[in-house]
């Protein structure tokens, strides 16, 4: 789940106009209401939308959009959008850095329109802003925006990573799991004639089974093994 600006910009020849002829003033662009809905949309707009989604742009605002004399027309919204994701790195958890691929076109229009990406259209941002105190930080040197010919031609893919905060994990998993690792050593250094050396061993077992208990929901479920299975397996 993302906030998304999406920018489209498109030519339609039935839009264009004469700037002089508007009433004795000169008018370089007019804004227009325009929205997926045919029913109350000014004018034609694509049927652009998310391939992979659960919400896509159709649960962004309406918004208006600018016309220009030559019938360009440029229509900018912002929203949140959610996409299903088949995540690439999660094995490494929490060491992981995830990726995930949003496939962008049309949908009843595929064949006929060829999407195109405009220059600048596509940016990033600091690693300093907007990704203090999160749970995931953008890898902005790894996103990438090419155009694809799955699930149809003129589609255009964009992948990014995340990168886990990890020290969560660390302090809450790793260290714990190897602290009680060390700790079980220690009923070697106990007299084999103490009864308190078996009352050590369970109470042990005890904090460990608990310990996976409280962390198990802190980690995906899935059938593949993770690196953090590994670790909880040898400890």
């Amino acid at each position: 789940e993302a906030d998304h600006t999406c920018s489209l910009q498109w030519n339609d020849p039935r839009l264009a106009y004469n700037p002089s002829s508007t009433g004795g003033c000169f008018v370089d662009s007019i804004n227009v209401y325009a929205s997926l809905d045919v029913e109350t949309t000014e004018i034609w707009t694509p049927d652009y939308n998310l391939y992979n989604l659960v919400n896509g742009v159709q649960s962004m605002g309406s918004a208006k959009a600018t016309v220009y004399p030559d019938g360009t027309v440029l229509w900018s919204r912002n929203g949140g959008i959610k996409a299903i994701c088949s995540f690439s790195g999660l094995d490494a958890i929490p060491f992981d850095e995830l990726g995930c691929e949003l496939l962008w076109g049309g949908w009843t229009r595929q064949i006929e329109i060829d999407h195109e990406m405009l220059d600048g259209a596509f940016y990033t941002v600091p690693d300093d802003i907007w990704q203090s105190y999160m749970p995931y930080k953008l890898i902005t040197d790894r996103i990438q925006a090419y155009h694809s010919y799955l699930p149809y031609k003129g589609s255009i893919s964009y992948k990014f990573f995340v990168r886990r905060a990890k020290r969560f994990y660390i302090q809450k998993i790793v260290v714990p799991t190897i602290l009680f690792t060390y700790t079980s050593f220690g009923v070697y250094n106990l007299d084999i004639r103490l009864g308190e050396r078996f009352g050590y061993v369970i109470s042990l077992l005890l904090v460990i089974v608990a310990s996976d208990i409280i962390t198990s929901s802190m980690l995906p479920t899935c059938d593949e093994h993770l690196w953090i299975d590994t670790l909880s397996l040898y400890s």
